[in-house]
């Protein structure tokens, strides 16, 4: 007698379906539901009691709570893309998932995830309780794709989407750490030569009764305010960093540090493009994945990062609810280059938005990549102007006070 299987699925009217079937074996139970367009959630033999997997190897007090970036949401969404492709089942491939993540916050959350939708959840909902793992664009294509039955497409997307996203994260990393490291570097030397170097210079210049000039004087007391009150030094420092840490997490501190982003010399034209860039991957990402626009634009202020960009399509939502066009209010903001206006515009008269926003994206994407390339030539030089004019000030702080021993000699 064949062995009977339980099944919950979804159909062409995101209607959710359980029933049972009667087959040899796994493979023709998901040939014959998917036969009768049915999209699986579950299926399993009604006489299987085993539970979920427990993830041997790693007690749940140890598990890292690492951030999971998006390199990991990237692997995920593509190995789930693959599994489903290959007729596994979510929860299956969930499951799978699971036992195999690197990530172990990851591997904790699809645990529980897979638990959710044993229990009856859809796929969306079981992600949306996690919000610090999985992000609301994951949760709402996850949705839109069940409801269309797509999911596996809906992966593939979200997986190149990650994908792109991680690869400009890792440009901007390895772009600024190399200026970062330098500047560090060329304060504490500064300061070993301010702090220490200096005064002994001093001692030997004031020993032989010179009066020493001015900015030799001028360093030399701040050098001395530093080494007798480094406690009041360090305070102050360390107050300043807290007191602008919680000024930024303020409504109207977040405002004020996004929009000096967009305005800082140099850096401020790249934030904008690359802000620019995302918002034109995530919204042409959504829209192609059945999310309605005004949906969409909801979620892409929510992940744009960025106060000024954010309230600019939370305005456009409220202009598109009144009918009208979204390349104008994009226009009138002046935050969005004419470019990506232009290219909304014909997206939107000839129904390819998704498609140009996505061109748009790799545009922009690539202006971020050129500039980062060049970063390191342009910032060199002007790091080298700024040390060179510190260490020009120390040299003639030590030179001047050489050449009146020599004139006295």
């Amino acid at each position: 007698m064949s062995p009977n299987y339980h099944y919950r699925a979804k159909d062409w009217g995101g209607k959710t379906v359980e029933g049972v079937y009667s087959a040899v074996n796994l493979r023709e139970a998901l040939d014959h539901l998917r036969a009768r367009d049915l999209f699986v959630l579950d299926l399993k033999e009604q006489a299987a009691t085993a539970g979920r997997s427990s993830r041997r190897g790693r007690p749940a007090g140890l598990l890292s709570r690492k951030k999971v970036k998006s390199r990991d949401l990237m692997v995920f969404c593509r190995q789930f893309h693959t599994m489903i492709q290959a007729g596994t089942t979510a929860l299956q491939g969930l499951k799978v998932l699971a036992q195999q993540a690197e990530h172990p916050l990851l591997a904790e959350k699809l645990d529980a995830v897979a638990v959710s939708v044993e229990r009856g959840s859809t796929l969306a909902e079981a992600f949306g309780r996690h919000p610090a793992v999985f992000p609301s664009i994951l949760v709402n294509m996850v949705n839109a794709g069940e409801e269309g039955g797509v999911l596996d497409t809906v992966m593939d997307r979200l997986a190149d989407h990650f994908e792109k996203q991680h690869d400009l994260e890792m440009k901007i990393s390895s772009a600024t750490t190399y200026p970062i490291v330098i500047t560090a570097l060329a304060f504490a030397v500064m300061a070993l030569m301010v702090l220490f170097v200096l005064p002994q210079f001093a001692a030997i210049f004031e020993g032989l009764g010179m009066r020493l000039p001015w900015i030799t004087r001028a360093l030399l007391e701040v050098s001395h305010f530093v080494i007798k009150y480094w406690y009041l030094v360090l305070g102050l420092l360390a107050g300043l960093v807290v007191a602008l840490a919680y000024y930024i997490k303020t409504e109207r501190g977040r405002r004020a540090y996004d929009r000096a982003r967009l305005k800082v010399p140099l850096f401020g034209p790249i934030y904008r493009k690359a802000v620019v860039a995302r918002f034109a991957r995530t919204l042409g990402t959504l829209i192609a994945s059945g999310v309605d626009l005004i949906n969409a634009l909801e979620l892409v202020e929510r992940v744009i990062d960025n106060r000024i960009y954010a309230e600019t399509l939370a305005r456009t939502r409220d202009v598109i609810r009144q009918g009208q066009a979204i390349a104008l209010p994009l226009a009138a903001s002046g935050l969005f280059p004419p470019m990506l206006v232009e290219m909304v515009h014909v997206g939107e008269e000839t129904g390819a938005l998704d498609n140009m926003l996505s061109r748009t994206a790799d545009f922009y994407e690539q202006e971020v990549t050129f500039f980062l390339d060049r970063l390191g030539t342009i910032i060199e030089p002007l790091l080298l102007i700024g040390i060179g004019i510190f260490v020009g000030l120390l040299l003639v702080s030590i030179v001047m006070p050489m050449f009146q021993i020599y004139e006295m000699i």
